[in-house]
């Protein structure tokens, strides 16, 4: 709860240094609508009495949109592109999940904000939600808006961020593409079939990304500078793999190795 709670703040933080309108999608402390700095509301409860379109209509009057009829054609249009127009007289408040913060992206967007602070988007969403909830961020950040995302599930980064940065114990130890991070992790990760008994001495060696049982034992895949003892393949890494090899090994023994290696450019 501290790590939340702290994460909470240098994100409140942010909201409020901007002068400029700015998006905080929080799903921890769901908040109001503010002046300037706006939250998009996850709690619903407060608006049992709105519908759907009810609810972005008097999200848009607040963001400044005035006419009856034009902030009609511009709620219908967020409704359609975050796929809510076919609920849009269901009740807010008794929207799914990943419902309700498509909605609040539909809040957002209708505000035109030039900023915008997402916290944990995808938790809690089924597959086919987190899919399309990536989606409607990718497609705003082609908008000239700048998308600050917080996360722990690695896919929704690989998924929708061309930049990235990593903090360890309040410092900044990473900032570029995905893809950079990930070309670290080249040759770096290993698939190899083991035994029962050898999957024990695996755990106490390597980190272990993925464990799947197999005919006789156990399919894994460790990440590592060097297999010794075992007979594997290098795979092709994702950031999942890039995160891990970076946190294990590149913040512990190896980081003056690896600053060097790229210029001094990558670690502050």
């Amino acid at each position: 709860m501290c790590n939340h709670l702290f994460k909470w703040q240098f994100l409140q933080y942010l909201n409020r240094i901007w002068k400029i309108p700015t998006i905080s999608l929080c799903s921890l402390y769901p908040q109001f609508l503010l002046y300037k700095q706006r939250s998009i509301q996850l709690d619903f409860r407060f608006f049992e009495k709105l519908k759907t379109w009810e609810f972005l209509d008097y999200g848009a009057g607040l963001a400044g949109i005035k006419g009856t009829r034009k902030r009609s054609e511009i709620v219908d249009e967020m409704l359609r592109k975050v796929g809510l127009y076919e609920v849009r007289d269901r009740w807010a408040n008794r929207l799914s999940g990943g419902m309700k913060r498509r909605l609040g992206i539909a809040q957002a967007i209708i505000g035109n904000p030039k900023v915008i602070i997402v916290d944990e988007p995808t938790t809690g969403l089924d597959p086919e939600e987190r899919i399309r909830f990536r989606n409607i961020l990718s497609e705003v950040s082609d908008k000239d808006v700048i998308i600050i995302l917080s996360t722990h599930i690695v896919g929704d980064i690989s998924s929708t961020c061309k930049k990235l940065a990593l903090l360890n114990k309040g410092e900044l130890k990473f900032e570029g593409s995905p893809d950079d991070m990930i070309e670290l992790a080249q040759g770096k990760v290993w698939e190899i079939f083991v035994t029962d008994p050898e999957l024990q001495q695996i755990k106490e060696k390597y980190p272990i990304i993925s464990t799947i049982p197999s005919e006789g034992g156990w399919e894994i895949q460790i990440v590592t500078e060097k297999l010794e003892g075992f007979d594997g393949k290098a795979i092709i890494p994702n950031i999942e793999h890039a995160y891990v090899y970076f946190m294990d090994y590149l913040l512990k023994d190896k980081m003056d190795m690896y600053s060097e290696k790229i210029g001094g450019d990558l670690f502050n």
